[in-house]
């Protein structure tokens, strides 16, 4: 099998929730490929498995394997841990690569919650500000209003 036949198989697992099938197919699966993607999803079952220390240690190694910045889902589950973990450092840090791929809604948010948890006054200004400049209808959000609230009261 191809290692793109194993990704559709694996991708219908995920998407189906049948995150231990997922898991016992990847293992199998990296016997012959080692790939970014591939523990990406380890990962992410691993996390859904409540297996958290062996899912962040397979999405830092598939975080380790894209050397060309090009996947941002593993960046983007590790920073939402690390944040959730307040670990704030290390959540800034990814969310910073995954901005640095691709502007993200979700990540540009987190980051300036993760900035102003860090007191971080003006890189949240800016960030606030970015926001604003890429995605104007955000605006209206509540969470996004919220957003400002929070660093205007650091």
């Amino acid at each position: 099998m191809k290692k793109l036949d194993y990704l559709i198989e694996l991708d219908k697992l995920i998407k189906k929730k049948k995150y231990k099938d997922s898991q016992i197919f990847i293992f199998n699966i990296l016997k012959y490929y080692e790939d970014s993607l591939i523990y990406y999803y380890l990962g992410y079952a691993q996390i859904m498995l409540n297996k958290i220390d062996q899912g962040i240690d397979n999405l830092e190694r598939s975080v380790f394997l894209d050397q060309q910045k090009k996947i941002t889902y593993s960046r983007l589950l590790l920073s939402k841990i690390y944040f959730q973990n307040g670990k704030y450092e290390i959540c800034e840090k990814y969310l910073k690569e995954v901005l640095s791929i691709d502007q993200n809604l979700d990540a540009l948010i987190l980051l300036i919650h993760a900035l102003v948890n860090l007191d971080k006054k003006d890189e949240a200004i800016n960030e606030y500000d970015n926001l604003c400049n890429e995605f104007p209808k955000s605006l209206k959000s509540k969470e996004v209003k919220n957003l400002k609230d929070k660093i205007l009261n650091l």
